[in-house]
């Protein structure tokens, strides 16, 4: 008898930094997990961690892992259950040595390693000067962070030491899921589909709860969220996934919840570059085993880039956000009266201490719409964002917002959060590092990126849509919504902001295409969505689901924290293009 594959059991434990730890203890207690996976890092994450590491030499990590983490040390060395997380950020050496400590406390044998890799800071000035290091913009000022985004690799040498946990610094968030597969099933590194597999099961899991019905469109079908189980990735030696949460959790994994999150933060299905392989999930099938099992299979793989992606951050200016409760009638006039001259005090006071000015400011009334006039105008919150090179300068707008109570239109009702307080406003840059073994001898590493398909601009298919050529719909129609008939999520990759439309049955998926032409999704969303600022779309088919990705190009104007717009990241994107009109004929049953 032909024996069955052998299957490994992962469980995602966290999200991002902040991310709720309730789900630990189903994970580790009735999981039957071999390992558990911690993701805490993102672009704007490492921006705020850099301020921290200035403060302090043992700075720049997520001590919050360790707290989370400690009250389980002893049951996971019972279960002999292996941890690995990006938790180190910039500093893996101080977070192992703290995690070594409480370890050591606890009278417990856990071996803790970690792996420091991809943190150029001490070496960026050479790396550039030598062209191995190359950024889409000039530097104006020093970095504060400099990382590689590294693959798996690093964490399989550390795991052929039988550690018990695994610290690590900023890997792709793939990675952590990867290396455990690598490491039991002992996958070649050149096998495509195979590492195409196992980066697509540590996708899956990597945000959390988000497949098992959080952040999910049909919201309300979700059993239970407030006991949300955490996911589990069942994967098997010949590159199965199977995706599935702790038995008696609340939440839910199914097809649309699993599809969902299979299009987070994604661009090209078919072509999804990570460090160990280039990935193709477009034709990629889900299908239900049972209650809350989903099989994920037929993804594919290229070789990997001869490059690693690198994010930078370094100081912008300074950023102010504060938020002001208006009551009565009229009130998006009286917010906006209230803003305007606040700014004008503001401007006269900095010119008369000559302070420096503010460089930029933002405005929004946050429950009134902006091209039109809600139902009910009784109240608003005002909302007031700025920036300025100075300090001083933003101190001074900070004390000019209470006084708005006395001074200006009526029915100020409150600060909400008190007084503001300014922030250092950190920038972003993204850029490309060559891996050593891809030099082989070269020196015109220019040469070598330009040569490159994954460097070249993507091949997009043209705008306006239909995506799959069909005509528009002849004959009487009806309008409805597009939630109506699709399922949606959006993600931020840098300045740019995808989203994901997944047809809640494949045959709809022919109404959907024609209706979202380029046009059509700029205007609705600039008109619903404050500082949205895409000026364009690319768009690809992911045939495999039944979908189309969107990826708005600048929807986020500079992205991260120095984007002052309420959603800097871009996660209601996808709530808010379901609202879109979209014409079906009149016959047409809507029942899923």
């Amino acid at each position: 008898m032909k024996q069955s594959p052998r299957s490994i059991r992962i469980g995602g434990a966290s999200a991002f930094w902040g991310d709720s730890a309730i789900g630990l203890h189903a994970l580790i207690e009735r999981g039957n997990l071999n390992y558990l996976v911690f993701d805490y890092l993102s672009e704007v994450t490492m921006a705020l961690l850099s301020r921290s590491k200035l403060r302090s030499a043992d700075g720049g990590a997520i001590d919050e892992f360790i707290e989370q983490i400690s009250p389980h040390l002893k049951e996971i060395e019972k279960r002999k259950i292996r941890v690995i997380s990006n938790a180190g950020a910039l500093n893996p050496k101080a977070l192992a040595e703290k995690l070594e400590t409480v370890v050591a406390n606890q009278g417990l044998s856990l071996k803790v390693a970690r792996v420091s890799q991809g943190d150029l800071i001490d070496s960026y000035t050479r790396e550039l000067s030598s062209g191995r290091l190359l950024f889409a913009e000039p530097l104006q000022s020093g970095f504060l962070t400099c990382n590689a985004y590294m693959g798996a690799e690093g964490l399989v040498e550390a795991l052929s030491t039988n550690p018990d946990i695994v610290i690590c610094g900023r890997h792709v968030d793939s990675s952590s899921v990867l290396a455990a597969l690598i490491h039991e099933f002992k996958w070649s590194w050149s096998d495509w589909d195979l590492l195409s597999s196992g980066s697509l099961a540590g996708h899956l899991i990597e945000c959390g709860a988000q497949v098992c019905g959080g952040n999910f469109t049909d919201w309300q079908s979700v059993p239970k969220p407030y006991d949300i189980g955490y996911p589990i990735a069942e994967c098997f030696e010949d590159g199965r996934v199977r995706i599935t949460k702790p038995q008696d959790s609340g939440g839910k994994v199914s097809l649309a919840t699993v599809s969902e999150q299979l299009v987070y933060e994604v661009g090209n299905p078919s072509r999804y570059i990570l460090p160990d392989v280039i990935c193709d999930w477009s034709r990629v099938k889900l299908q239900e085993l049972g209650a809350d099992v989903v099989e994920v299979t037929c993804a594919k793989g290229q070789p990997a880039p001869p490059s690693l992606k690198v994010i930078a951050t370094s100081f912008n200016d300074y950023r102010l956000d504060a938020a002001i409760y208006i009551a009565g009638g009229n009130a998006k006039l009286k917010a906006e009266s209230i803003a305007e001259n606040i700014f004008k005090r503001c401007e006269n006071e900095l010119k008369r201490q000559n302070l420096s000015p503010l460089t930029f400011w933002q405005v929004d009334t946050l429950g009134v719409i902006e091209n039109g006039e809600s139902e009910d105008q009784s109240d608003t919150v005002l909302r007031i964002a700025a920036a300025s090179n100075k300090i001083e300068s933003l101190e001074l707008l900070a004390k000019e917002l209470a006084p708005a109570s006395t001074n200006l239109a009526p029915g100020v009702a409150s600060l909400l959060g008190g007084r503001p307080t300014a922030k250092p406003r950190v920038k972003i840059h993204e850029g490309y590092w060559l891996k050593p073994e891809s030099l082989e001898g070269k020196t015109d590493f220019s040469a070598l990126i330009d040569s490159h398909p994954i460097h070249r601009p993507p091949q997009t298919l043209p705008s306006p849509m239909p995506l799959n050529g069909e005509a528009p719909l002849n004959g009487p129609t009806r309008t409805v919504s597009l939630l109506d008939l699709a399922y949606a999520r959006s993600g931020d990759k840098g300045s740019n902001v995808n989203i994901g439309v997944i047809a809640r049955r494949p045959e709809w998926l022919k109404y959907i295409t024609p209706c979202l032409t380029e046009e059509r999704v700029l205007k609705h969303l600039s008109k619903f969505v404050r500082g949205f600022a895409a000026s364009s779309i690319d768009a690809y088919p992911w045939p495999g689901i039944q979908a189309v990705n969107l990826v708005l190009n600048g929807a986020l104007g500079s992205g991260g924290l120095s984007n002052l717009a309420i959603d800097s990241q871009g996660k209601s994107y996808a709530q808010v293009l379901l609202s879109l009109p979209i014409e079906i004929p009149i016959g047409e049953e809507l029942k899923p």
